[in-house]
């Protein structure tokens, strides 16, 4: 493997079993600012600007994540078994959780809720067509 830094990305290439898979991973990444009200995540936020997600909640608030759908269409040439990262902070002091909340082909495993000054991750993973589960890794 001839892993190598460029600029803002990272670009290499890996032989195996007689093939090569050729990948560039940029870090494009903006960082959303979620509201402090209950609301649906839109497949923008988690995948095309790269899953950076953070709120101050002045109470309890749920976060609806994309449907299954609408999260495979932002993935353009998808294939089951996919994945990519989706990070929530929450930026309160104390009190006051974000809570992930399912939609239409999409999964949540583990716990969906995001402590007062803590954050979490999801890998989320391409299952089938139109369905992804978010697995609660951090």
């Amino acid at each position: 493997m001839n892993l190598f830094s460029k600029g803002k990305g990272l670009m290499g290439s890996l032989r195996v079993n007689g093939s090569t898979a050729t990948n560039t991973v940029t870090s494009k990444t903006t960082a959303t600012t979620l509201t402090d009200a209950a609301e649906t995540l839109t497949a923008t936020m988690v995948v095309t600007n790269g899953g950076l997600l953070a709120g101050t909640p002045t109470a309890a608030r749920a976060k609806t994540i994309p449907t299954g759908t609408l999260t495979c269409a932002a993935l353009a040439g998808y294939k089951v078994g996919d994945t990519f990262e989706v990070s929530f902070t929450n930026l309160t002091a104390a009190t006051h959780a974000l809570t992930v909340t399912a939609a239409t082909g999409a999964t949540i495993v583990g716990s969906a809720t995001v402590a007062a000054a803590t954050s979490a991750t999801f890998k989320v993973r391409v299952s089938a067509t139109n369905t992804v589960v978010w697995y609660r890794v951090a």
